[in-house]
């Protein structure tokens, strides 16, 4: 990792920044849980949500928590669901039921290691949808990995 994320996605504003692709693996109403690769800035992270909005019927805006990864953990984690029809849009969530146990503990634990390599930040993010982002924030309140707050800050 060349650049601290926080750089990177300061450098440019939300509305200019360019998905490549997102792999969902919790997805209610849209995303919840993944790993997504910008093209622009070219990054990668780890997404979960904060916070959704009700609409209607509906959750229409969602808060994410975004934590670094290598540019490659994207292209990784859609590997794991081999068995799936590979992505052909740049949002993707494979919802395949596994096969058997086995199945689901090998991309229960393949997806935990990609989580894992993850470096902590303070940054959040606002979109849908993963691809039309409104906003980036950094959180003042909470405390990640030590020294990963002052390279966000001194980055940003």
């Amino acid at each position: 990792m060349s650049q601290p994320l926080a750089q990177l996605l300061f450098s440019v504003p939300p509305a200019g920044w360019r998905t490549r692709q997102v792999v969902v693996f919790d997805w209610q109403n849209g995303p919840r849980q993944g790993f997504c690769a910008l093209e622009f800035p070219a990054c990668a992270f780890y997404f979960e949500v904060l916070a959704e909005r009700w609409s209607g019927s509906r959750y229409d805006d969602r808060l994410f928590r975004i934590h670094q990864l290598e540019w490659s953990a994207v292209e990784r984690a859609a590997r794991v669901f081999g068995h799936a029809t590979p992505p052909t849009a740049p949002v993707w969530a494979p919802g395949v039921v596994p096969v058997d146990d086995d199945e689901r503990r090998r991309i229960e634990a393949e997806l935990a290691a990609i989580v894992a390599e993850r470096v902590e930040t303070r940054l959040l993010c606002r979109t849908g949808d993963m691809v039309s982002f409104t906003e980036v924030w950094l959180d003042t309140c909470s405390t990640p990995e030590p020294g990963a707050d002052r390279r966000e800050t001194d980055a940003a």
